[in-house]
């Protein structure tokens, strides 16, 4: 059997007229709105970038994610990791992917915004566990050592799969 010569093959050049190229081969769909763009990864990791309550989901392993990445969002004197307690009232805030980010984001408050505690209890972060009271000196130095840069060592940041992980709206 001999396959047909596509570049000859009317439907597949009226699609192609109609997607507005006339080179062949892989294109990847993207999406603004499911997808970063490279200027969003950019101000992620320095500046941070604003959001809102609905464009936030929780994935799977609990953690949060804005688009197709995994973030930290600073909000009050707080970065959050997950959805915890304090999250709830969560109107607004900035998302992080850098350490970079929330340096300058507690420059800009002028005071210091510190890793949320209930966030890395509820992902049991490094052994992180609030209810033990034998645990309390070990808590104590996972909070003051914690890093962005570790944290997604643990739990990689960008890209996030669709098929792989679970998405819950916030």
């Amino acid at each position: 059997m001999e396959l047909p010569d596509f570049l000859e093959f009317e439907a597949f050049n009226t699609l192609r007229e109609r997607m507005g190229t006339d080179q062949l081969g892989y294109f990847e769909v993207f999406d603004p709105t499911r997808h970063l763009t490279g200027e969003e990864r950019a101000e992620l990791r320095t500046l941070g970038v604003r959001v809102v309550r609905s464009q936030l989901r929780m994935l799977g392993d609990h953690t949060l994610s804005f688009k197709n990445s995994r973030i930290g969002v600073i909000a009050g004197d707080h970065l959050h990791v997950t959805r915890c307690k304090s999250m709830e009232s969560l109107e607004e805030g900035l998302a992080v992917s850098g350490d970079e980010a929330w340096q300058v984001a507690s420059e800009a408050q002028d005071r210091p915004v510190s890793v949320c505690a209930d966030c890395l209890h509820q992902l049991r972060f490094e052994g992180l566990d609030l209810d033990k009271e034998r645990k309390q000196h070990h808590n104590r130095k996972v909070i003051a050592a914690f890093s962005l840069g570790h944290y997604f060592s643990l739990h990689p940041d960008y890209p996030l799969y669709e098929k792989t992980h679970v998405r819950h709206s916030f």
